[in-house]
């Protein structure tokens, strides 16, 4: 309890007056009410609506874990990035480009493209696999993708935090 009201305090909660439920938003972006936060170490990708957390779905992340900072480099980048527009894929069903990198993040040298949030890989048997992707954000199912999906579309979401 003491940290969440430090944490409150220090706005790196937002709390919803109604229900008491939480979604760790930075202060930075409380006016993005709207927005998916990505947390990697728990490997859960959470749909924020109105700042409470509306869904929870699990996912893979990169194979050589975090930090993106090249082009190859099997790993997935942390910030906040703007999202594309969803599009199907061949290879993942669906897919919803990042703009990866950020502006900030060019002008440190950083470099890649084709990052992601898509569906399992098509015809594997792999999916046991925690973190297999080369930098992207994979759901486990292609319903949670299409879900992810409509939930973009429904509450204008335009924003994803890496974290």
């Amino acid at each position: 309890m003491i940290w969440i009201t430090c944490a409150i305090l220090h706005g790196l909660l937002s709390i919803n007056p109604h229900d008491g439920s939480l979604c760790e938003i930075p202060l930075y972006l409380r006016t993005e009410e709207n927005i998916i936060i990505i947390d990697v170490s728990k490997r859960t990708m959470e749909i924020c609506h109105d700042g409470i957390v509306t869904k929870r779905f699990p996912v893979s992340t990169g194979k050589n874990g975090i930090k993106k900072k090249r082009k190859g480099d099997n790993k997935t980048p942390l910030g906040l990035y703007r999202l594309g527009k969803p599009r199907p894929s061949e290879r993942f069903g669906f897919f919803i480009p990042l703009d990866y990198p950020s502006i900030e993040q060019l002008l440190k040298g950083y470099s890649g493209d084709s990052i992601g949030i898509h569906g399992p890989r098509r015809n594997s048997n792999n999916l046991h696999i925690i973190d297999w992707t080369e930098g992207c954000i994979a759901t486990g199912s292609d319903n949670d993708i299409i879900e992810v999906m409509k939930y973009i579309r429904q509450l204008r979401i335009d924003y994803v935090l890496i974290r």
